[in-house]
């Protein structure tokens, strides 16, 4: 029986077996080495990052992308990896600079970012500022990433209640109504998931008004961008 063992790159050991039984040599082969790096690469992939959008939690996958309306609050709270650890040196949203926050370049967990003003579209992924990415590297390694897409917020229709009447209306819309007229709104839809963060506020037009006539504007915003308008003139 004769024992021999070799070296190779890739740190494999190989033993060679003989047995001489009935001249026929046994060969058994360990590539222990291979397994080990196979695992070690696997725990050292991104799994997901969790997001706070508006105070909701939302884990995005590596490689997948998450539907934001700008004007969101987001915050990256964490980037987990396949072994279920957190130990990622950084995670950077490419787009946004946290140089006034004297913290590590491109380490943004845990900042605030106003989606209505905060990102330069310039290093967003199609260059206009609709889709950024979101990294996860370690030792200049990237680990993992995903993708967030953003749309801008769009009235659908408001329902509003005039004197217990419904009346509908769109963006654009011009809603002419009496100073004795009781006017309530009832829904607002947009193409948003949610309705949080969505605010509406009636205020003066002094710019449209004369003696006969006032002039207001139904404003509903999302941050603080404004994406709607609906005219509203009171006859005296």
């Amino acid at each position: 029986m004769v024992f021999s063992h070799n070296q190779k790159q890739n740190s494999s050991l190989l033993i060679l077996i003989s047995f001489f039984f009935f001249s026929s040599p046994l060969l058994l082969a360990f590539e222990s080495g291979d397994s080990e790096t196979a695992s070690s690469k696997e725990k050292q992939e991104l799994s997901h990052i969790v997001l706070n959008i508006n105070g909701e939690l939302h884990s995005v996958f590596n490689g997948q992308e998450r539907f934001v309306a700008k004007g969101d609050k987001l915050t990256i709270e964490k980037a987990v990896l396949k072994d279920g650890s957190e130990d990622v040196e950084i995670v950077n949203l490419i787009g946004f600079s946290n140089r006034k926050t004297g913290r590590t370049p491109g380490e943004d967990r845990g900042l605030m970012v106003d989606t209505s003003k905060a990102l330069i579209s310039k290093w967003s992924v199609d260059g206009s500022g609709d889709i950024y990415k979101i990294t996860a590297i370690t030792h200049n390694h990237l680990l993992g990433q995903v993708f967030i897409r953003f749309s801008e917020p769009t009235l659908r229709y408001v329902v509003l209640q005039i004197n217990n009447e419904r009346k509908i209306l769109s963006n654009g819309d011009v809603c002419t109504i009496k100073d004795t007229d009781k006017i309530k709104i009832e829904d607002v839809v947009t193409n948003l998931k949610s309705k949080k963060n969505v605010k509406f506020q009636i205020v003066p037009n002094t710019s449209e008004s004369n003696q006969s006539e006032k002039s207001y504007e139904l404003r509903l915003s999302k941050g603080k961008r404004t994406f709607a308008t609906i005219p509203i003139v009171v006859k005296g």
